[in-house]
């Protein structure tokens, strides 16, 4: 077969596969018309769970938006529809995979309804234009190649979408009364981490800042045991019995658990949460921290009062001390309780060792906060920079 005939029969391929353009109904019987959908074999109450989404732009750039951007907005259309689609939420966090189009380019993402719409690509932009590879094989071999792999994927995708959905909603049909369907929580896949001898178990309740959805904390309860060997004649130690505990979860790329155990082991303190795992977890590529829930806490205001700023003072020369740098000492990572006790530093994204710890490239220096004059993106953190910012906190 030419090469350009396989070509076109690949592009053809694609097109039949992922633009079956259609409308898709939703609530007071307002439409939308994505470029093309694909849905569930079966239904609820009539309506099909739509599992797939795609938006065609004839080139990056063209149209003045982006085809996933409009991809995740069709998503957020078709599933907080009131009216129509509901009743999926109550159930499921509603997967669904979004395709971007954009000339010869296929970006794939996808798209759940937890607390609110999360959705982000899976992958950037894979090329299916006919360009020089390494190696023996030919250009048209490579795009073909490339294409036959993604349509593959997407495939055994939207069937195991397909066999999750027909599972859901055989039983919800066989059981008419909503009043036993229950609420669907999505929380992290990680429910156990281990460290010097001791599982800690999460059962996730929740996201602890639930309108900043950039902000990776969640609740949980947890189960501390320890697995360590004990004597038999040994006598009992509280500390190594099972024993169940609120807790906050949080992902993060930067922290520093030495700085935050330093500050939570005080026996003058403490002066950060009690933490129980701080560490890198490969599974999810971030660090994972598992400390005390402070149910009582309040962010500080400013100015600190005079016993406070002598806390949050003691806390920072600790830190310098063992020389660290906090970073990053504004009023909303000190936590005040409301049943008494000195304040609590919380956020150690940015600590660490003075001289090797440097501002993010991200850091917000559009002048609404007070940083030391040599603050900057990319550039070290130093002690002076924590100095002047507890001078703030306390208007000094």
């Amino acid at each position: 077969m030419p090469h350009g005939v396989a070509h076109q029969r690949m592009c053809a391929t694609i097109s039949r596969e992922l633009l079956e353009e259609s409308t898709v109904t939703l609530s007071n019987d307002k439409l939308i018309r994505p470029d093309g959908k694909v849905c569930v074999t079966t239904y609820i109450d009539d309506v099909w769970p739509v599992i797939c989404l795609t938006e065609v732009k004839a080139e990056i750039g063209v149209g003045g938006c982006d085809p996933i951007d409009q991809a995740k907005q069709d998503y957020r259309a078709v599933y907080c529809s009131e009216k129509v689609y509901k009743r999926f939420r109550d159930v499921s966090c509603c997967p669904c995979l979004l395709l971007a189009i954009a000339g010869p380019n296929i970006m794939v993402g996808g798209a759940v309804y937890a607390e609110h719409v999360i959705a982000t690509p899976f992958t950037d932009y894979i090329s299916l234009a006919l360009r020089d590879v390494p190696g023996p094989r030919s250009s048209y071999d490579a795009a073909i190649r490339r294409a036959a792999r993604l349509i593959r994927a997407l495939k055994q995708a939207v069937a195991t979408l397909n066999d999750y959905w027909h599972s859901l909603t055989t039983n919800i049909n066989s059981e008419p009364s909503s009043d036993k369907i229950s609420a669907h929580y999505v929380g992290p896949h990680l429910t156990q981490v281990s460290d010097n001898g001791i599982d800690i178990s999460l059962v996730y309740t929740g996201r602890l800042c639930a309108n900043i959805p950039a902000q990776s904390m969640f609740t949980a309860r947890t189960r501390i045991s320890s697995t360590a060997p004990q004597s038999p004649n040994a006598p009992s130690d509280p500390e190594q019995e099972p024993r169940e505990t609120d807790v906050v979860v949080k992902f993060t790329k930067t922290y520093s658990p030495e700085g935050h155990r330093l500050l939570a082991d005080r026996a003058d303190g403490p002066f950060a949460p009690k933490l129980f795992f701080a560490g890198w977890v490969k599974s999810v590529d971030m660090y994972v921290v598992v400390m005390e829930h402070i149910r009582d806490a309040e962010p500080a205001d400013e100015p600190l009062s005079a016993e406070h700023a002598a806390g949050v003072r003691t806390a920072v020369e600790l830190l310098h001390a063992e020389g660290l740098v906090f970073g990053d000492l504004r009023a909303p990572n000190v936590l005040l309780r409301v049943s008494g006790g000195g304040p609590l530093l919380v956020d150690f994204d940015w600590c660490g060792p003075e001289g090797e710890v440097c501002y993010p490239l991200g850091v917000n220096m559009d002048g609404s906060i007070p940083w030391h004059p040599e603050v900057g993106t990319g550039k070290p953190i130093k002690k002076d920079h924590d100095l002047h910012l507890l001078n703030v906190l306390t208007a000094r």
